[in-house]
């Protein structure tokens, strides 16, 4: 299981790759779609990271862990199919400004709030991760995967500013950016890679 794993994650990884090399490629020919399912097949191909990870720490607190991080996997998997499929529908419509307010916010439903909520799952995950490295005598480990728990907070804190009627003013300055989450999610997935490949 662990070797079926290991080659899995690393064509999750090269998927990933190929999302890099192309994206510019990609948005120029509308192929937003085609991007969104990419995605779908990385997150699909990390899906049994969780578990295997579970049984090497033997660390029986990191079970709760590996819910939360089944759960972000499982709904990053749900958002990116979803918004493959209202993607490829819109784009074939015609290009009115009633289809494009529609389209503008169905994909704030399917990306926002619900994506913010799977990263703060999988900063749960990586606490107990954290705890779990630590608790076999790996600090390095420990210590990379305590920083991915601290952008847990700054999730927390764009969840709170863009689902709160009235607007709280010390939230206003926060901003999510794409960049920061895809830089942070490639890091956090390829130090898991990176570990289960030596072992």
């Amino acid at each position: 299981m662990v070797q079926a794993s290991i080659v899995l994650g690393w064509i999750g990884l090269i998927i990933y790759a190929i999302i890099f090399v192309t994206f510019q490629k990609m948005l120029k020919h509308k192929e937003h779609s085609l991007l969104h399912l990419l995605m779908a097949f990385m997150y699909s191909a990390w899906l049994p990271l969780p578990i295997v990870l579970y049984q090497l720490l033997d660390f029986e607190a990191l079970l709760v862990g590996t819910i939360f991080g089944y759960a972000y996997l499982i709904i990053m998997i749900l958002s990116m199919s979803l918004q493959t499929s209202h993607i490829i529908h819109i784009l074939k419509q015609d290009e009115s400004i009633e289809w494009e307010e529609r389209a503008e916010w169905m994909m704030e439903t399917l990306s926002g709030t619900t994506e913010g909520l799977a990263n703060l799952l999988k900063s749960i995950w990586a606490l107990f991760l954290a705890m779990a490295f630590w608790q076999i005598d790996q600090p390095i480990m420990a210590f990379s995967l305590l920083l991915f728990v601290l952008m847990g907070v700054y999730v927390l804190l764009l969840l709170i500013r863009s689902n709160t009627y009235k607007q709280i003013n010390i939230l206003k300055k926060i901003k999510g950016n794409p960049i920061v989450f895809n830089i942070e999610n490639i890091i956090f997935f390829t130090i898991l890679m990176v570990y289960l490949t030596i072992q």
